[in-house]
């Protein structure tokens, strides 16, 4: 029987054919499958900060990045604002408990600059496992 941990709903909101309800995202830790997780680090990183509410800190402020006229995701791009990758860094390690963060990396930003595009390399562990698993995110701007 495998393991399961955290249960959350699709936020899709597909229906299961066999039971008529909204299908489960739920994390197996024993097959190393975390759809929970991933979920929620998509949640993060997609939502703006200010966009919640009563939440105001909550969010990763990617999208903000798509606009950017900054060459390095490293260099900050207004004076006295810290860069976009500590923003992601500190949103992922504020709101997402139950990971331990490694690295958070962007693909090519030399070719992805005139596409407006932005992809993101989230590594990360789920204790008390030390194995390393990688989420892959990829915005572009709608024209």
């Amino acid at each position: 029987m495998a393991i399961e941990t955290n249960k959350d709903f699709d936020l899709k909101f597909t229906r299961n054919p066999i039971s008529n309800d909204v299908v489960l995202k739920i994390d197996r830790p024993d097959s190393n499958l975390f759809p929970s997780i991933q979920q929620s680090l998509r949640n993060i990183l997609m939502t703006s900060r200010g966009e919640r509410r009563f939440n105001p800190s909550f969010g990763g402020d990617l999208q903000k990045t798509l606009f950017e006229l900054i060459r390095d995701f490293d260099q900050p791009s207004v004076i006295g604002e810290i860069n976009i990758r500590e923003v992601i860094k500190l949103a992922i390690q504020n709101h997402e408990p139950r990971i331990t963060l490694l690295n958070i990396k962007f693909d090519n930003w030399d070719e992805m600059a005139d596409t407006n595009r932005v992809e993101v390399y989230i590594t990360y562990s789920v204790p008390p496992s030390a194995e390393v698993l990688t989420y892959t995110l990829g915005i572009k701007r709608v024209k």
